[in-house]
């Protein structure tokens, strides 16, 4: 009988909140560094449902599909944001 797949356990790095005198501990706030080779090795490893790992990034599953396409044709730099304005310049004529 074949085993199921089990996602990978992600790390636990201790990390605490506080915010308006409340204070909140969270042990896998490290995921939501989009930039973190880390975490974007955790939830691109085989066997984790896209729908886990958009949900640890807190985004939607066609974001993450977005962010997965840029970050496999640019690396970790394809997964920044490019710089707002017109790409050529506009003024035609003098």
């Amino acid at each position: 009988m074949p085993t199921e797949l089990q996602p990978p356990v992600a790390s636990k790095f201790p990390y605490t909140h506080q915010k308006h005198g409340d204070r909140r501990r969270d042990d896998y706030f490290w995921l939501r560094n989009r930039s973190d080779p880390k975490a974007v090795e955790y939830v691109s490893e085989d066997g984790v449902p896209v729908s886990h790992a958009a949900a640890a990034f807190g985004v939607s599953r066609p974001t993450w599909y977005q962010a997965q396409r840029a970050f496999e044709a640019g690396g970790l730099p394809g997964l920044l944001p490019e710089r707002p304005g017109p790409r050529r310049p506009h003024k035609l004529t003098d």
